[in-house]
């Protein structure tokens, strides 16, 4: 008695896919968990999107055998790395799908993060575009608020240390009048300070302006 002989229950799933005529240096090509997955879906519904010679989307109905061949026809080659036990996602240039009772494995994707296929229904598609492109705005919104977040910090950051630099200027400066037995008024002592620290921070923005046009300018020169 052979393979054909026995109920389709009572045949390891592996066996059943050789006896189904898919070759076996095939699926030693794929990994463990993919060759798991497909045995257990063999009697399913199966379908690639794919680009054919003239650039055009294609897809094609196929079964189990017609999968794995014609996977190999295509170019697609197993994906690496993968988590233990069964597995749909089977090849690194095709996204899978589960759709309608079908299973699809399509090289020809959308721009989403989702990869559809292109076969997928004109809505479905313009469905994932739109999700994509409130995911992107809400992703851009949140940047920029991080961002003027960390600008507000910062601001704070540099008042209260152009504050404390004023405070301490002056209280030495106040220091230096008492030891000298000179008077000088906290008001002067604030002014020069505010005007020391104020000159300071000027110049130092000055300098880090050129050296950014410096970088700018060496960088167009290497684009040249």
């Amino acid at each position: 008695m052979g393979i054909s002989d026995l109920q389709p229950e009572a045949v390891d799933p592996v066996d059943r896919l050789v006896a189904r005529g898919v070759p076996v240096r095939a699926l030693v090509a794929l990994e463990l968990g993919g060759v798991e997955w497909l045995a257990l879906h063999q009697d399913e519904r199966f379908r690639l999107c794919y680009y054919d010679e003239s650039g055009a989307v294609a897809t094609q109905d196929v079964d189990a055998l017609g999968l794995v061949l014609r996977a190999q026809e295509l170019g697609w080659t197993a994906m690496r790395d993968l988590e233990p036990g069964p597995n749909p996602w089977m090849f690194d240039q095709a996204s899978y799908h589960f759709r309608r009772d079908v299973h699809w494995y399509a090289s020809a994707i959308d721009r989403t993060d989702e990869m559809l296929p292109l076969g997928f229904p004109t809505k479905e598609l313009k469905r994932a575009a739109r999700a994509q492109e409130r995911e992107m705005a809400a992703a851009r919104k949140a940047c920029e608020a991080k961002a003027k977040a960390s600008a507000r910090s910062r601001r704070r950051e540099d008042k209260e240390a152009r504050a404390w630099l004023i405070e301490y200027s002056a209280q030495c400066q106040l220091d230096r009048a008492k030891a000298a037995g000179t008077y000088l008024s906290y008001a002067q002592a604030r002014r020069t300070a505010r005007n020391l620290v104020d000159g300071i921070a000027r110049r130092e923005a000055e300098a880090r302006a050129q050296r950014e046009d410096r970088a700018i300018d060496d960088q167009e020169c290497q684009n040249e």
